[in-house]
């Protein structure tokens, strides 16, 4: 790991490999037997609605430490207009978002590194954090976007997502 550097004003975590993103990703996540009920949007913060829900463990990357959360957001006029995922919180309080699944927002996304095709508005994508948009250092670290697997609304956006992030429910798999 290197240094801190910044994208716009937004400070980011050191510099990561892929490993350790994908772990993040990958490993088990201990949540609520009511997580769902716990993470649905319910903060009203302009046109949106939205909700974070700390996850208790500490994790550490090298040297940072801190803890994962899953937060969620939909829109009010638009309920289609979705995002849920998971993201890493070190101990400054500096941001990292790991995963998110996103419905059909008004914007078109682009991979601004051309490793994937883009998306056009109102088409589903998954957003993950890569070590090459981390170094790319002008682009958002999740700023890749792939096509979605198997969701088509919040619910089973949330399902997605309980088995890309390993959730685990009272010590079984969420699968």
């Amino acid at each position: 790991m290197t240094g801190r550097f910044r994208v716009g004003k937004r400070e980011l975590l050191p510099y990561v490999a892929q490993g350790d993103l994908d772990g993040l990703i990958a490993c088990p996540k201990r949540v609520p037997k009511r997580w769902r009920r716990l993470v649905a949007p319910n903060v009203t913060d302009g046109q949106n609605r939205r909700r974070r829900l700390d996850l208790p463990d500490r994790v550490h990357i090298g040297q940072v430490v801190g803890h994962l959360f899953l937060f969620t957001r939909v829109a009010i006029d638009d309920p289609g207009n979705y995002t849920v995922g998971v993201a890493f919180e070190d101990d400054h309080r500096n941001v990292y978002r790991l995963l998110r699944l996103n419905g059909e927002h008004p914007s078109a996304h682009v991979n601004r590194l051309g490793e994937q095709p883009n998306f056009a508005p109102y088409e589903r994508h998954i957003h993950i954090a890569t070590e090459h948009y981390v170094k790319a250092r002008d682009a958002t670290h999740d700023g890749l976007a792939i096509a979605p697997s198997d969701y088509d609304d919040y619910h089973s956006a949330l399902d997605q997502l309980s088995l890309l992030a390993n959730l685990e429910v009272d010590g079984m798999l969420w699968a």
